[in-house]
């Protein structure tokens, strides 16, 4: 099983490449999009403005080989931005269209107090995760959470978040003040997750080896 991180400029490439060392998989940094098709699972970190990372991106030639490799079956992880791209669009700096893999579009957090206690923007820090109402228990104990009890948390930074057309594609939430948040996704291959999961302990460890395991092959 060949693995490889887009590397096209931003996101947290050696905090990821050692998180899967870790777990005894090797890993390659793919800065060349010619190289996409040689992949079965690629993932795409993101770390910066919606519209810079964007630009980053594309200016890179990764826009249509990535496309491509989805459509012949290869397994997509976005994490952060990088999943926040997959979207239609997002509404940083105005609106930028983004590569349309999953429906729906990225939107700002917003400043609440909850009992006294205020959530600033952006957040920052750990987050318990929950399954969503739109989906089943077996969903989350048989896929990518498999092991990983509900309200296990994971580290967030961001301050924008998916607003998800179709909400069978949510696969978590997590709570943020009065707002409930997309925590991670998942559309058939295309997968991602807004929290970090190489900075979220024996947790996003497991979680990570989930995503290496659950799909196997693009047969």
């Amino acid at each position: 099983m060949k693995v490889g991180i887009v590397c096209y400029g931003s996101g947290n490439v050696m905090s990821l490449s050692n998180a899967f060392n870790y777990l005894g998989t090797n890993v390659d940094l793919v800065d060349d999009y010619k190289e996409l098709a040689a992949y079965e699972k690629l993932i795409l970190p993101g770390v910066g403005a919606y519209e810079g990372v964007l630009k980053k991106f594309r200016s890179k030639g990764f826009e249509t080989p990535l496309s491509e490799a989805v459509q012949r079956g290869v397994s997509l992880l976005g994490i952060c931005v990088g999943m926040q791209i997959l979207f239609d669009y997002g509404e940083e700096f105005g609106r930028t269209e983004g590569l349309g893999l999953l429906k729906g579009h990225v939107a700002k957090l917003q400043h609440s107090m909850v009992d006294d206690v205020e959530f600033k923007i952006p957040h920052v820090g750990w987050d318990g995760v929950t399954i969503p109402e739109a989906q089943s228990k077996n969903c989350w104990m048989e896929g990518l959470f498999k092991g990983i009890d509900e309200g296990t948390e994971f580290y967030f930074v961001h301050s924008y978040a998916a607003q998800v057309l179709d909400q069978k594609d949510v696969v978590a939430e997590a709570i943020y003040g009065e707002q409930i948040l997309t925590a991670a996704v998942q559309r058939d291959r295309i997968l991602g997750t807004q929290f970090h999961p190489e900075k979220s302990g024996e947790a996003g460890l497991s979680w990570l080896e989930n995503f290496l395991y659950y799909y196997v092959s693009t047969d």
